[in-house]
Formats: C-alpha cells, structure tokens, sequence
C-alpha cells in the first residue's frame, strides 16, 4: 500500500509510524473482497497544515469497487480527511484538479487557511479520488519520462516516445491487476456516491477546481439529489477535455498586449504572439545547442533546444499567474538570441515528466465529442501553440488502452441546485467561455468574472472569498465582475502581483 509522506500525527500515539499502524489496522478489520457496502474507517489524527497550525481531523479509509458493475470483484480503497465544522450545514467535499492531484494534500498548501475556513458552514472533507494521493492504488508510473537532452525533437518524435512510455506504463499497472478503463470521472462521480453513504450524509455541497470541477458536473448528473449546491473554480465541462487552439491564441493576444503595455516588457516583447511564431519557425531550421544546470544529474549537461521545446514551454507558462510574470525574463533575451533562460527550462518542461496513469486515463476517458475534435483539428492549422497546451493528449490514449465513455458523458449538464462558478479573463486552462458554456444548462447558476485572473489565483483575492463564504452559507448568488491587480512583469526578476 503506497502511503506519501505527510504532516500528520496521531494524539494518542504520536508519530508517522502510529499512522502507518493505524493505516494497516484498517486494511486488516476493512471489507471482505466483493463486498459492496461498508462504513468508512475512521482515525483520529492531528494535521499540521500548511501555515504550520495545527488541527484536529478524522483520516477516513473507504473501499469501494474498482469496476461498478462488478461489485463482487476488485475493490481499491479511497482515503480522505474530515474537519468538523462549526455549522450544520450539507458537508462541504473539495475536488482537486490535475485530474490526479490529492485533494488531501491541499491541507499542507498555501490555501489551508482558506479550506479550513469553509468549516463556518459545515464539516469539510478533503478527497483523494481514485488512484491518488493516499488512496489505494495510487497510480504514478513507476518511472518518469525522459527524452535524451542532447537530441534536437519534434512533435513526432515526442509522440512516438510518449506512446512507448504509456505502454510500458499502462503494462506494469495491468501485470499488478490494474484495470485502466475504470478509472475514468463516472466512476469517481460514483465514489463520491459511496462516500456520502458511508459518512451517513444523504447531500454534500462541491468545492471543484479546474479538473475537479468536471468531476462535480459529473456528480451534479449522476447523483443529483446528492449535491445541494457547487462551486466550480476554473470549470472544465463535460466537452472541454482538449483546448480550442483558437482560445489558446487568444489568450497569446492579450498576453501580448499585456506585455506591451509594460513599459520593461515592451521593450524585448512588444509582439509575444508573433515574436513566439518567428522564434518557433527559425528553431524548426536551426535548432540551438546550450549547456545547462541538470538537477538530475547535478552538473552540466549539452541541450539541443528545438521548435517543440520552444512550443512545450510556452504552452506551460501561459495559464498561471506566477508563471505569466515569468514569460518576459524567459523569452525577451530568446527574441534577441540569448537562449539560455529558455534551454535552462527544457529538461522540466520540455523532455521529462512525473505522469500519473490515473491522469492519462481520465483524461483519455472524457476524450471529445468528434465535432470539438474536427474543431480542434481545423484549428490547429492556423496557430501558433497548435495543440500544444494538451499534449501528448489525445495522441497517447491508444497506447494506454483506454476507451472514451459513452458520447452521452460529453452532453451539456442540466442541473437545478445553485451553483457558482468562478472564471478568469487571463486563465490560459480554463477560459471564461467554458464558463458561459457550463452555464447555459444550470437553473440557478452564476458567475464571478476575474478580470486579470489566471489559473492559479481566481479564488485567492478576499472578494471572491467572500462571495464564496456568502454562497455556501445559504446566499444567492449573482453575476459579478471583480478585477484584480495588474500583474508585473519583471523582465531580469521574478514578477507577481503588485
């Protein structure tokens, strides 16, 4: 049983390895296999967050089957941590993104605070759903990715490489009993089912970010007395798996004219957009060789870097706030020859890669309705990151031996409870018009428009914080706009926010 290291201690015994014992104490009294139904396991335990507080929590075991409709079959387990609030309110269920993030380890971030915060209403519960976090199996690849620094790379090249990296994967997890094709948002939707009946609650309200707000539409469809009322952070919907390349270019544009009226960033980026496309095309003709840092390896080490490396960090750094302010100090010295900011990047970003097959597979599972393919497809002709922000998805899903679910899971969600969703102008991931998308099916749906918000931060500023303590707690809510700080560039620095 994979079990990550965590701040946790338990109040009688003390210590990771009391946890541990605790753990397996659980795993020994839990449900027979083929069991279908079973209360969840509950320890007492004392959780160090990430500000350092400490805070009393219920660690919760739960098994449920790997394969609904074979309830007598495999079964995993799913772990998740519950904070007693002060309020009798409808639990509040956080979902994190990814997919394939863990929804407990959020209690170690810098967002703690806030989460804990949400116990005004209700008890919180912080979710590890299928194959992450403390849950069991937990699905990374036994081996990261990797692709020889020292060889120039296209797109075909990568592909191939990934393909032969998610065969090898998806292998070791299948020799080990794994079935992929189960791990995919209905079946989670359904543990979030199994969960509300073990903890005896009969509603939950969803606190979904980015990926994990596909989940909460999922739920909102499946078990929809279940869900008294959402918030969807960053929404992905239920046909918004791959980016639309002409999205993706726009959000170039107003990045490009963000930097060109900073007047430090004006001077190396007065053009992003068409600077990256000059930049990318001369890389495709004369690839650049550089030495960088490998922490890997901890010396220096020979980068050719090409057209897809230029492409792949880019497409990493469009979406988030703090990776935004980063753009002009890694790209302005390119635009001017210097590529060493950039090739310093191409190992993280470019050639290797931590990959969960939980993620690969969910993400092959929603697929994309063959209309938003043909789109994407047309699409990726004229831009310039193409379809670069999901890659290697879809190209990759054959060899994980994923199926997508049924063309119905990819229709727009028609929900009655109140739900607020929360959406940012800069959000390079999950663009506003997802939001207005997810909207046209919600009775009771409402949403924050975060101008200057990017993927990272579209709950941090204390107004949106507020109007999601207000929502929760029973208010209703209304179409809002709140506009956040302009974003500074520091072309030699750092950047953030003023």
């Amino acid at each position: 049983m994979h079990v990550p290291a965590m701040m946790i201690r338990s109040p009688n015994k003390g210590g990771l390895a009391a946890l541990l014992a605790a753990f397996a104490l659980a795993v020994s009294v839990g449900p027979a296999r083929g069991q279908v139904r079973g209360r969840a396991l509950l320890e007492t335990i004392t959780v160090v967050t990430g500000t350092g507080d400490s805070v009393q929590a219920e660690l919760g075991r739960l098994s449920v089957p790997e394969d609904y409709r074979q309830p007598a079959g495999t079964r995993i387990t799913l772990a998740f941590l519950r904070f007693r609030g002060m309020g009798a309110g409808a639990p509040l269920l956080y979902l994190a993104g990814g997919p394939g993030a863990s929804g407990t380890a959020a209690i170690h971030s810098r967002r703690a605070s806030a989460l804990l915060a949400r116990r005004a209403q209700g008890d919180l519960i912080l979710f590890d759903q299928r194959g992450t976090g403390m849950s069991d199996p937990t699905l990374n690849c036994p081996e990261p990715f990797s692709y020889p620094l020292d060889q120039r790379v296209d797109a075909d090249v990568m592909t191939a490489a990934y393909r032969r990296f998610a065969r090898s994967c998806a292998a070791s997890w299948r020799d080990r009993g794994v079935d992929l094709a189960r791990y995919n948002t209905e079946a989670s939707a359904d543990d979030i089912q199994s969960l509300a009946v073990a903890i005896g609650v009969s509603q939950l309200q969803l606190l979904g970010s980015s990926y994990g707000t596909h989940l909460a539409l999922a739920v909102m469809r499946r078990h929809p007395t279940l869900v008294n009322r959402a918030v969807l952070i960053g929404p992905e919907g239920p046909d918004h798996t791959l980016k639309l390349p002409r999205q993706v270019d726009a959000h170039l544009q107003d990045l490009s004219r963000l930097f060109a009226a900073d007047s430090a960033s004006a001077r190396e980026l007065p053009d992003f957009r068409g600077q990256l496309g000059t930049l990318v095309a001369r890389l495709r003709t004369s690839p650049v060789r550089a030495t960088v840092y490998d922490s890997v390896r901890h010396d220096t080490v020979g980068v050719v870097v090409s057209a897809f490396d230029a492409l792949a960090i880019a497409a990493g750094l469009i979406g988030r706030s703090a990776t935004i302010a980063q753009i002009p100090r890694i790209f302005g010295p390119a635009m001017r020859g210097d590529l060493s900011p950039l090739a310093e990047l191409v190992p993280e970003m470019s050639r290797r890669a931590e990959i969960s097959a939980m993620s690969a597979a969910m993400d092959c599972a929603s697929s994309s309705s063959p209309q938003r393919r043909q789109e994407v497809s047309r699409q990726a002709e004229t831009t310039v990151l193409g379809t670069m922000v999901d890659f290697p998805n879809p190209q990759w899903c054959e060899a994980w031996g994923v199926s997508p679910l049924s063309e119905a899971f990819r229709t727009p969600v028609r929900a009655t409870m109140p739900v607020l969703i929360i959406a940012g102008t800069l959000d390079g991931l999950t663009p506003v018009q997802n939001a207005r998308d997810v909207l046209r099916g919600l009775t009771h749906g409402a949403l924050i428009t975060v101008v200057g918000g990017a993927h990272d931060n579209l709950a941090d500023d204390s107004r949106v914080s507020r109007l999601i303590t207000e929502f929760l707690m029973g208010g209703r809510a209304r179409d809002t706009t709140i506009s956040l700080p302009q974003i500074r560039f520091a072309p030699g620095g750092a950047g953030g926010h003023q």
